[in-house]
């Protein structure tokens, strides 16, 4: 958001603002008619930084996924027998 910024907004206010949301909520108060401006901008920079992280998570945990099962692929459960065929009853 630091180019984002639209024109007209105090120096101190966009400061506050390119750090959080909830600064760009606060300058957004104090300013009457760019205040709508600031606000929409904040919310598309949030919006589009959490649409890139959740997507990076999401490739993150797919490849993950991929992963566990191919190096998985073989392995044997614990209570797989051995030999293969069915094990007899001790009885």
């Amino acid at each position: 958001m630091t180019a984002s910024v639209p024109e007209g907004i105090p120096a101190h206010l966009a400061e506050g603002a390119r750090d959080t949301l909830g600064g760009a909520v606060a300058a957004a108060r104090q300013l009457p008619e760019l205040g709508t401006v600031l606000l929409a901008t904040a919310r598309a920079a949030f919006t589009s930084g959490l649409r890139v992280t959740a997507t990076v998570s999401a490739l993150i945990v797919c490849g993950r996924a991929v992963l566990v099962v191919t190096s998985l692929r073989h392995a044997r459960s614990p209570a797989e027998p051995d030999g293969g065929a069915a094990s007899a009853s001790p009885c």
